[in-house]
């Protein structure tokens, strides 16, 4: 037994010798240093699934959604058909009542009616010159008026007079129907207004008012009363010459000439009040009548700028009126402008037709105002 634990115990220190040896040996070595392509390959190191094989099986790979309808409910989808129903039915309705395209006829040539001839009138060397190119035409500055002697105006200037109503031209002629048929002249009634009209136009009062008179018989006509009105006014029949134009008022409220020349004859009680409304008609529908009324309102408040701002305006409507031209050169002849209030007066003695101022006394202050210049 003693043998046998003396054995081991050599066996034992053996090993031990062997394991200290081999210890030193290791501790003794160094390791090489690595070269370049050595240490280049081992910089790509394997994938481990490569190395050792997957351990999981392999997912499938995903598939896009399909599309899919959207599913809509019973009510939206019926309303969205009952739309559709009714816009379609409204576009059948909006096309069922379109009129049928009318085709246009081809314009038939008409002859115009043979108009009256009016006796020419002899006209000024002044009366050649367009209204822009007097001195006088634009409204006057309150620096522009030339001092004037003081034994300029000898006499008393005229004053400005109530002009004679213009009477109403025709405002509708019948035309004649196309030359392939029967050619019929105008009515009755519409030719009588044409006499009339050209009859007042060269002076013949008497005629015009029995032709004026004729026409009215066969039926309120707004142009045969205003011819009758302005012939009573020339005549200075006042009272015959409102009531007629109360008659054109109630055929036709609106009527602008009868409004002023009423007003010029009723005379003005209120002038601001007058002014507002004459100024609104001139607004709504400006005419020569309204533009005097306004200018004799201003001339009797002694306004001469505006009156001859309002002349000018019914004189440049209507420049074949002796008595708007009359009242041009008087305001011009105020605002001591004496070259264009000559040039006016001129115009006025000139013109022909059915006139209210004195010629007498026009040519006498164009005498005077020659021997100024």
């Amino acid at each position: 037994m003693s043998l046998l634990l003396k054995a081991l115990k050599q066996a034992e220190a053996a090993h031990a010798d062997k394991s200290g040896a081999g210890k030193q040996v290791e501790d003794d070595l160094e390791l090489e240093p690595l070269t370049p392509g050595t240490a280049q390959a081992r910089e790509w190191v394997e994938p481990p699934d490569l190395l050792f094989g997957s351990s999981g099986p392999t997912p499938a790979p995903r598939r896009a959604p399909a599309f899919r309808w959207p599913q809509l409910s019973l009510v939206p989808l019926t309303a969205l058909l009952a739309a559709l129903i009714a816009l379609g039915y409204g576009v059948y309705l909006y096309f069922a009542l379109q009129p049928p395209a009318a085709v246009a006829p081809a314009p038939a040539r008409v002859t115009a009616p043979v108009p009256v001839p009016a006796p020419a009138t002899p006209s000024a060397p002044a009366l050649a010159a367009p209204p822009a190119a007097l001195p006088a035409a634009p409204l006057p500055q309150p620096h522009a008026a030339a001092e004037a002697p003081t034994d300029a105006s000898p006499t008393p200037m005229p004053a400005p007079a109530r002009s004679a109503p213009r009477a109403a031209a025709p405002s509708s002629i019948t035309a004649p129907p196309p030359a392939a048929l029967p050619l019929f002249q105008p009515d009755v009634q519409t030719s009588l207004l044409n006499q009339a009209y050209a009859a007042y136009q060269r002076g013949a009062l008497a005629e015009a008012q029995r032709l004026y008179t004729q026409a009215a018989a066969r039926g309120r006509n707004v142009d045969a009363l205003l011819g009758l009105a302005a012939i009573a006014s020339v005549q200075n029949r006042e009272a015959d010459a409102q009531r007629l134009y109360r008659e054109v008022l109630d055929l036709d409220p609106r009527n602008a000439a009868a409004q002023g020349a009423l007003l010029d004859l009723l005379g003005n009680t209120d002038s601001q009040a007058t002014e507002s409304r004459l100024k609104t008609l001139i607004e709504r529908d400006p005419s020569p009548q309204l533009y005097q009324t306004l200018g004799n309102l201003y001339a009797e408040q002694a306004r001469w700028n505006d009156a001859q701002a309002a002349y000018f305006e019914a004189w440049r409507g209507a420049p074949d009126n002796g008595d708007y031209a009359f009242n041009l050169a008087v305001s011009l002849d105020q605002l001591r402008q004496y070259p264009a209030a000559l040039t006016y007066y001129e115009k006025a003695l000139a013109s022909g037709g059915v006139h209210r101022f004195d010629r007498a006394q026009a040519a006498a202050r164009v005498q005077q105002l020659k021997t100024l210049q």
